[in-house]
């Protein structure tokens, strides 16, 4: 899922209507963001976890529940 996202995405210049591609900070930080909602998703059905519960355990511990999605093969 997360390993087909697009290298690049790009954002509209509304004042100019020219599309303009999307700096590092913003695709590293949409990235992120894709990356913490797999690992939620990943708590909430391979593990019994609510989603407060599971946002969570991201937050706090986010290196050691992306190891253990790797390793049960979900990510």
């Amino acid at each position: 899922m997360i390993s087909q996202m697009p290298k690049f995405y790009y954002r509209v210049d509304h004042a100019s209507n020219n599309p303009s591609p999307m700096d590092q900070n913003d695709y590293n930080k949409e990235y992120r963001q894709y990356l913490e909602y797999a690992l939620q998703r990943y708590l909430i059905d391979s593990e019994g976890y609510s989603e407060t519960d599971a946002r969570t355990k991201v937050l706090q511990d986010f290196a050691l529940v992306e190891e253990q999605a790797k390793k049960a093969g979900y990510l």
